[in-house]
């Protein structure tokens, strides 16, 4: 079913949202070698690659271990750190997020939707939602889930074109840090009601601490320079660094307890099975390699390191004048 037939599907949670729905248009500008226009390809590329992390990381926590959020989890003191409670701590940080909402809002916007389970939560929780993902295979998973209940559009957000529609909130879940923060903060502004917000729960560089072993995350002095550009405020700030950060010691003791052995048993076995071959091999990737082991097998990527060098906090935004609906 196009998006356009989607459209023209009633609402099942209220008429206000069956309404704006049927003015939703969608279109993407690509060049001629299948970029997004005006877009470096190196950044294209990595976010390409940024996508197929994420629906790799879906598909393999899913089905080796029953995770089926994309987000980091939220952590209270006392709890065991460990990949058995991680859904219960990804169940937490949804609730808190929801939680956060205002009661008001009715139209969310769920910007990098994922496989759709957050999207999942807030319609039980009475919203209408529209998502909009660049990520094919994790869009397909969101529509076999919310099946007719909720719009999937396949765009990069700062390239979604609507026609007279605006949201209550504009909600980015963990998936800010992906986009162009000029571009997406222009294109949030333009479809926020009068009254709307835009609400981002999400980490960011703290540019005074030097470089990170965890990269990621727009720079929170920047972010701050932007918001006064496009007419924003925060009006609710909240800092869970802390209660985010132990998920980085979880997955660094699953790279140091299960990663790095792999990784050097695959080495040792190729270098017996195929020496020459490994020899190449290792010369040809020895920067990738490299990078590899110092970025993920070197131990530096833990929760301290995390809380160190970033900032990660759930932000609603404001808009300073009062605006008409488009």
């Amino acid at each position: 079913m196009s998006v356009d037939e989607q459209l023209e599907q009633p609402c099942v949670l209220n008429r206000e949202c069956a309404v704006a729905a049927e003015h939703l248009t969608v279109a993407t500008e690509v060049t001629s070698t299948g970029g997004v226009k005006a877009e470096p390809r190196r950044r294209e590329r990595r976010r390409l690659w940024q996508d197929y992390a994420l629906a790799a990381g879906s598909l393999l926590g899913e089905r080796f271990a029953g995770i089926k959020d994309l987000h980091f989890g939220l952590w209270q003191t006392g709890d065991e750190i460990t990949l058995s409670n991680l859904s219960i701590a990804q169940q937490r940080y949804s609730e808190f997020v929801i939680g956060s909402l205002p009661v008001e809002s009715t139209t969310i916007l769920d910007v990098g939707c994922g496989n759709g389970r957050f999207a999942d939560r807030l319609l039980m929780a009475g919203k209408c939602v529209t998502c909009v993902s660049p990520n094919l295979l994790l869009n397909r998973a969101a529509r076999e889930l919310l099946g007719n209940r909720a719009v999937v559009i396949d765009s990069r957000f700062e390239q979604m074109q609507t026609a007279n529609l605006a949201f209550d909130v504009i909600l980015f879940v963990e998936s800010f840090q992906y986009v162009d923060m000029e571009g997406a903060m222009r294109k949030a502004v333009s479809l926020m009601r009068p009254a709307g917000r835009i609400v981002i729960c999400d980490f960011f560089r703290r540019s005074e601490m030097g470089v990170s072993p965890i990269s990621g995350g727009h720079a929170w002095e920047d972010f701050e320079s932007r918001l006064r550009e496009n007419g924003l405020f925060v009006s609710k700030s909240v800092d869970i660094t802390h209660n985010v950060a132990p998920t980085f010691d979880l997955v660094n003791d699953v790279f140091q307890g299960i990663v790095a052995p792999l990784y050097a048993e695959a080495i040792t076995t190729l270098e017996q099975a195929h020496p020459v071959l490994s020899k190449i091999a290792r010369w040809t990737l020895r920067r990738k390699l490299q990078k590899f082991q110092h970025k993920y097998l070197g131990g530096q990527r833990t929760g301290e390191a995390f809380a160190s060098f970033k900032t990660y906090r759930l932000v609603e935004l404001r808009h300073r004048f009062t605006r008409h609906d488009n």
